[in-house]
């Protein structure tokens, strides 16, 4: 009886500890975030009380109304779906589709943040054109998300549909001169007939495109064996690790100064992966920017790129999509339920294209006098010989970078490859537990172990709050029928 008696308290505490959970998970808000915002197909097709057509289109962004004076955020969730073909024109990245039989409904549905669905319409509708360039829609020739002059801040979340679909790619043209494809012969004739050497490689790159893209440009050697990833090499050295030389490391990429969207690790190479911390700094970078329209005239002195004569390369342009006002080096590839941020600045790698790939080798070289310190037209020097400390040190520097709180841009040179105190240049220290000792302290055991109820925690996080009450409720019982068992 005593034992029971001791007993008892401790378990109504743990019932009562337990108990928390569950209030606040029953408490708790679906629409707390605004990806949250977002419904599923499924939603839509559940509260219709209908099954899901052959034919659907979903699309959902966020806004906010400039003249509220919470500042709410709202997310639209457009549907509409069908059970018979309707006529589906693409072209130049729209799909227009016409219901020819009857009108079609679209199904909006608003969510406010934090609150939950506050407004429900439905509009009838002949013709919708779907803006894949763009990401809008338009109904009849109403166009959302833009139709509604008050609204800011607007966001496309989701944008998907069974229709078929072209997605708007770039149109990017390259030329070199000389053009680096076959065996390239520098020789050029004068009008007096006399012979001279080109000392210079001119590249020009046009955005044919309706948008904004931005691209990347370097040479590689076409044979390569002993590659970086497959070298297994320890990075408690990373200099050392930066400046040891494979044959896969490009032996020249086009860097110049300029304005680009990018993440610094500033104490840990753990950080490159931070998207939060994405800032606009100027500095050098290898992915330059072009409008719609506009062409890059770059000239490259051939003492800047350290080629021989007789080996074999590949020069390579890669485009991108940019749908920002700079390039950004933030570049992500999606997959169904993360999609590319706009916040964090990412640029979409699906919307790319090798817009020039040329096998090339050099007839004449000898006379060419390499110089890995100069600079021309902006351009920037990059030693392959190296390895990729020269791309490391480009990385890893800046001139001036955008606050991102208040906007004002801060001057000031920071180059952390060769600071001696960045972490660049410091050799990480290991520690590990004496096996043999046993001496685990508190606190590295409590530490371990609360890796692990954290990782458990963020799975818990993805279950739905019905899921929640129901463990929560079970693993409850279990301890309360162990206690009890324990006792007698």
């Amino acid at each position: 009886m005593k034992k029971i008696l001791t007993v008892f308290p401790a378990v109504i505490c743990l019932i009562l500890s337990l108990c928390v959970p569950v209030s606040a998970l029953a408490d708790s808000n679906d629409y707390a975030t605004v990806d949250s915002c977002v419904l599923p197909v499924e939603w839509f097709t559940n509260n219709l009380n209908e099954p899901l057509k052959k034919y659907y289109f979903h699309m959902a962004y966020s806004y906010k109304y400039s003249k509220s004076f919470d500042a709410d955020t709202f997310v639209d969730n457009i549907f509409f779906h069908t059970d018979y073909e309707p006529e589906v024109v693409t072209e130049s990245g729209k799909i227009t589709i016409t219901f020819k039989n009857n009108s079609a409904i679209a199904y909006i549905r608003t969510v406010k943040l934090g609150y939950g669905i506050s407004q429900i319409r439905n509009d009838s509708f002949q013709t919708a054109v779907i803006d894949y360039a763009n990401n809008t829609i338009s109904f009849d020739g109403y166009t959302y998300p833009d139709y509604v002059q008050d609204r800011v801040d607007i966001s496309t979340l989701k944008f998907e549909s069974s229709f078929s679909q072209n997605p708007i790619m770039p149109d990017v043209t390259v030329e070199f001169t000389p053009d680096l494809s076959g065996e390239v012969d520098r020789t050029v004739l004068s009008s007096s007939g006399s012979k001279s050497l080109l000392q210079e490689l001119n590249m020009k790159v046009t955005n044919n495109s309706s948008f904004s893209v931005q691209y990347r440009m370097w040479i590689e050697k076409k044979d390569q064996i002993n590659k970086r990833h497959e070298s297994g090499i320890s990075l408690s050295d990373n200099k050392a690790y930066y400046e040891s030389v494979f044959d896969d490391d490009p032996v020249f990429v086009y860097y110049s100064n300029t304005v680009v969207y990018d993440v610094i690790a500033m104490n840990s190479s753990q950080e490159d992966f931070n998207s939060q911390d994405v800032t606009k700094y100027n500095k050098a970078s290898d992915f330059h920017y072009l409008a719609s329209g506009q062409t890059d005239d770059i000239t490259i002195d051939f003492s800047m790129i350290n080629l021989s004569e007789n080996v074999t390369y590949v020069c390579k342009v890669l485009a991108y999509k940019c749908d920002y006002d700079c390039a950004s080096a933030c570049l992500y590839t999606p997959d169904n339920n993360f999609p590319a941020s706009p916040e964090f600045k990412q640029v979409d790698t699906t919307y790319g294209i090798v817009a020039y790939d040329s096998t090339f080798t050099m007839l004449q070289y000898s006379d060419i006098k390499y110089d890995p310190n100069k600079t021309s037209s902006n351009v920037l020097p990059y030693d392959g010989s190296k390895g990729i400390s020269y791309a490391k040190q480009y990385d890893y520097s800046y001139d001036a970078k955008v606050d991102k709180n208040t906007g004002e841009t801060l001057i000031g040179h920071k180059d952390l490859y060769n600071d001696p105190n960045s972490w660049i240049n410091k050799k990480p220290t290991f520690s590990y537990p004496s096996g043999s000792s046993g001496n685990y302290s508190i606190t590295s055991f409590s530490g371990m172990f609360s890796n692990v109820f954290g990782c458990v925690s963020m799975f818990m996080g993805y279950l739905p709050s019905s899921i929640m009450n129901i463990y929560v409720f079970g693993f409850s019982c279990i301890v309360v029928i162990a206690v009890i068992k324990a006792v007698r």
